[in-house]
């Protein structure tokens, strides 16, 4: 086996144990969503996403790229990495909490007492202890996915126990918020408590890289962490733009297609967090770099790409599947959305790239454009043509973004490699598509059935992630 083929199936067993975490985690999130947006009307949940997108676009803030400092270093070397993340959790907890009081200050614009502003007031703990998230790049360099992967479905499961509760007895939406955050808060505990070993330090802390300084990590990290918030926020803004040109119920139809786009695009980011280690420590070998990126890319079209597909065939089904009747008209919302989620799944491979590179500074040019082509063109374009083309303008966005990244690393990519290995997924999925069309108006039928008819073609021509195909039992794959 080469040492590739080694690092990938690395990769493949950690993100194989986060993918259970995310595709368990996400169902419970899907569920919880369902029932938060069934027990509120359109107008309230409009106000209620309009928080919490306020609230992500914050969240994006907290962490600042100190953790992808501290996981480009653990992939480089080992040396002195208890100092390096004993700094990493110290200045992460103390911005995180600035960016708390900003969340108090932001929810005083919103007018205190409304919707908007009670669901970020009660959100604000959780900006506070996120700092902790840095401390996964740990668990991902090692590979020792499985006890975070534990902390996250455990709070997932709590929190989602409480909300379903909480919406079957028609509670309002501050108290559904209120639970969300107590969990967040609680999963940034206890994901500090189990990294607490990895920070102890041993022998000279000032061997290998030297005694690392608040200001050298602050200057490495911040054209990620501007970079990274600007990527949320042309993702996420739109949604807090629109609450004050449309009416609530519009936005709630806009913000749910939102929120199925959200769960579909979990995996690609996961992966590329977990990834990055591994990405910097094969930067400089062309030929090792370029196997490792054409094989995330096949994760990508096999495990991502049919999702996509099939929902955008299916948007008006899975809206109403989901939500109800009177989320019907945002089938329309998320079909384009769900073009937007296909180019932002090679955007996340290639801004990981980008930042394993050591290049994260083009980020921020290339998220300033796409950020004020979004925000100019909600404010100017969407009042006069609705707000489908905010959906529009979501792709646009991506495109710029993705094209930026390509510019950067259009010498680095593999194409022939990419292309090859997306062939197979792509046949798989257009016969999915093929076999569902007769029952688009029966969702329960046609879901399932395409996503069978993906997965048997893309098995009988061999198309699967040889990665993947090594996890499975062996009864499995003999079959």
């Amino acid at each position: 086996m080469t040492a590739v083929a080694e690092n990938a199936g690395k990769l493949a067993n950690s993100v194989g144990l986060m993918m259970v975490r995310k595709v368990l985690g996400s169902v419970l999130s899907a569920l919880s969503s369902v029932m938060v947006v069934r027990s509120l009307s359109p107008d309230h949940f409009g106000q209620y996403a309009a928080g919490l997108a306020a609230f992500y676009l914050l969240m994006a803030l907290t962490e600042f790229g100190f953790g992808e400092v501290l996981g480009r270093s653990l992939g480089r070397s080992e040396g002195g990495a208890s100092v390096l993340g004993r700094l990493v959790l110290r200045v992460n907890l103390l911005w995180s909490a600035g960016v708390a009081v900003a969340g108090v200050v932001v929810a005083g614009f919103f007018a205190y007492g409304t919707i908007r502003s009670s669901t970020l007031l009660v959100m604000t703990p959780a900006l506070a202890l996120a700092g902790t998230s840095a401390l996964r790049q740990f668990f991902y360099a090692r590979h020792q996915v499985g006890r975070m992967a534990a902390i996250d479905l455990s709070t997932s499961v709590a929190s989602t126990v409480v909300i379903v509760a909480l919406a079957v007895l028609d509670a309002p939406a501050v108290s559904m918020a209120a639970a969300a955050s107590a969990a967040a808060a609680a999963n940034s505990l206890l994901v500090w408590r189990a990294a607490r070993h990895w920070l102890v330090i041993d022998g000279d802390p000032d061997q290998d890289i030297g005694r690392p300084s608040a200001e050298v990590l602050f200057r490495e990290s911040y054209p990620i962490g501007v970079a990274s918030f600007l990527a949320t926020a042309y993702v996420s803004i739109d949604v807090v733009i629109l609450s004050g040109l449309f009416t609530a119920d519009v936005v709630g139809q806009y913000a749910s297609a939102v929120k199925v786009l959200s769960i579909l695009t979990i995996f690609p980011g996961l992966v590329m967090s977990v990834a990055l280690p591994q990405l910097s420590a094969d930067w400089e070998d062309v030929s090792r770099f370029g196997d490792l990126l054409a094989r995330m890319w096949h994760w990508f079209m096999s495990l991502v790409m049919p999702g996509l597909v099939i929902v955008a065939a299916n948007a008006t089904g899975v809206m109403t599947l989901l939500f109800g009747d009177a989320y019907a008209p945002a089938g329309s919302y998320l079909r384009i959305l769900m073009l937007a989620g296909f180019v932002s799944m090679f955007c996340q491979l290639l801004g990981v790239v980008i930042v394993a590179a050591a290049r994260a500074k083009w980020l921020i040019v290339q998220n300033v454009i796409a950020l004020v082509i979004n925000v100019g063109g909600n404010l100017v374009i969407a009042p006069r043509f609705g707000i489908e083309s905010s959906a529009w303008l979501t792709v646009l966005t991506e495109i710029i973004v993705c094209g930026g990244s390509w510019l950067v690393l259009r010498d680095r990519i593999p194409y022939g490699a990419l292309l090859k290995v997306s062939l197979l997924p792509v046949v798989a999925a257009a016969a999915a598509v093929a076999a569902g069309l007769a029952f688009t108006s029966e969702p329960l039928i046609s879901l399932p059935l395409s996503g069978v008819v993906f997965v048997v073609v893309l098995t009988l021509v061999r198309g699967w992630p040889s990665e993947l195909v090594r996890m499975l039992p062996r009864s499995v794959k003999a079959t």
